[in-house]
C-alpha cells in the first residue's frame, strides 16, 4: 500500500483547477465552516476519505489535512508556472 504522502501527491495532481483552488483558498486562511467544505471535497475521493477516516484523533486528522494543503499549494504554483509558460509561447 502506498504511503500517505504519495497518496496525497497523486490525489492533488488529479484535482480539477476548481477543486484545487477551493482547497487552497479554504485552507490557507480558514474561517468558520471552511474545513467542513474541504471535507466534502475530500470525501469524493475514496482513497483520501479512507485515509482521513483512519485518523485516531483530531490532531492526526489536522496533520493530514495540513499535508494536503501543503501539496495543494505546491501543485497550484506548478500549474500557474506552466500556464505562464504557455501564455508566453502563445503571446
Amino acid at each position: 500500500m502506498k504511503k500517505d504522502p504519495v497518496l496525497i501527491k497523486e490525489y492533488v495532481a488529479n484535482l480539477s483547477d476548481d477543486e484545487l483552488g477551493a482547497i487552497v483558498e479554504r485552507l490557507t486562511q480558514p474561517v468558520c465552516g471552511d474545513r467542513a467544505d474541504v471535507s466534502i471535497i475530500f470525501q469524493k475521493n475514496e482513497i483520501i476519505d479512507k485515509m482521513l477516516s483512519r485518523c485516531k484523533n483530531a490532531n492526526e486528522w489536522f496533520d493530514k489535512v495540513d499535508m494536503i494543503q501543503d501539496q495543494a499549494e505546491l501543485e497550484m504554483n506548478k500549474r500557474q508556472i506552466k500556464d505562464k509558460k504557455v501564455e508566453s509561447k502563445v503571446g
